[in-house]
């Protein structure tokens, strides 16, 4: 029960960049009521902000020891490798992940293992995860993830010179968005479609979707948000 205050805390302070004082928040937690994955993580996801990937990768080797078999564990110790570099060792952390027996882990593998495709350079590679991910989204019901899933392969797209593609898929965004996804994933999406719209030469179509995503904003900013 007391977690959640030091949780805040130390995402409040997070927020503002006080990363120092976010790890002392947590590292009290640990000191008063022991262990706990919940804070562990976070503490490695702290170092890994900073760019600390060898303190990261210490916070994590404390979560598999006591903590063993947990998914997340994989995602983050993914995370740490893929921005430190180190490729391979992240790509043996998301197929793990892709081999679990929850869904909501594979469709995280699948996530990994685009962006580490996109990192290095492998569309296509890329383009596949981001399916099979799309596959598990609608499986689940997680319109959210389906939707940037969808952004992304509109950005593969546009990154591949094929625009009208990235349009099609960047239209499948949206509408997700609508569904259940939210109105940032919805100007995300039409964000992205002027670019595409640019790069196809459609000035006044690049225009219009403009004044969509103006339109969305305004509605946004005129609903009561309490």
């Amino acid at each position: 029960e007391a977690y959640f205050p030091y949780a805040f805390a130390a995402e409040a302070y997070a927020a503002k960049g006080l990363y120092d004082e976010a790890r002392a928040v947590l590292e009290g937690y640990l000191t008063v009521f022991g262990d706990n994955a919940e804070i562990l993580r976070p503490l490695a996801g702290n170092s890994l902000v900073q760019g600390k990937y060898d303190l990261a990768l210490k916070d994590l080797d404390k979560v598999f020891r006591v903590f063993p078999g947990q998914d997340l564990n994989h995602r983050v110790k993914g995370d740490v490798h893929h921005l430190r570099g180190d490729f391979l060792e992240a790509e043996t952390e998301y197929r793990i992940l892709c081999g679990s027996a929850e869904k909501p882990a594979r469709l995280v593998g699948r996530i990994g293992l685009m962006l580490l495709s996109l990192s290095r350079g492998q569309f296509k590679q890329a383009q596949e995860e981001a399916k099979r991910g799309i596959e598990l989204c609608q499986e689940l019901d997680d319109k959210w993830n389906e939707s940037n899933l969808h952004w992304s392969l509109g950005y593969i797209h546009i990154r591949i010179r094929d625009p009208a593609a990235a349009i099609t898929e960047l239209e499948k965004a949206r509408k997700v968005a609508e569904m259940d996804g939210g109105i940032f994933l919805q100007i995300s999406a039409l964000d992205l479609k002027g670019l595409a719209l640019l790069e196809m030469g459609s000035v006044p179509q690049a225009q219009a979707t403009a004044v969509e995503i103006e339109k969305l904003v305004g509605d946004w900013l005129a609903c009561p948000i309490w």
